[in-house]
């Protein structure tokens, strides 16, 4: 079944929004106007780290760096499953997870190592 973008209007049903939402992906906003695909991140380093620094200096010469910082200095380096990375001077989110099974969880998971 495809959806056609311009029947978003009140003719469109609830089953189709429904589909249509989940196949949009989720876009993440970066600094000042860049926006990036959450589904596609595989790694995220801090930019001044040596190893990170120069995994940097290779993607820009092989035209694989994408540099969403507009001009300010970086702090992050996103690793795409593309094999791009990305950019960028905004802090990165931090999820804190406040649940007692997970952290007993993790706990046993490096005690059985």
């Amino acid at each position: 079944e495809q959806l056609i973008f311009g029947k978003m209007g009140t003719d469109m049903e609830e089953k189709d929004l429904r589909i249509f939402r989940s196949k949009m992906p989720y876009l993440w906003p970066l600094d000042k106007g860049g926006f990036i695909s959450t589904d596609r991140i595989v790694a995220v380093g801090n930019y001044h780290s040596a190893p990170i620094h120069r995994a940097v200096k290779k993607a820009r010469v092989i035209n694989m760096l994408i540099d969403l910082t507009y001009g300010e200095a970086s702090q992050w380096a996103l690793f795409m499953d593309s094999g791009h990375i990305v950019l960028c001077s905004d802090a990165m989110p931090v999820a804190i997870i406040d649940d007692p099974e997970f952290t007993n969880f993790l706990i046993n998971l490096k005690g059985e190592q």
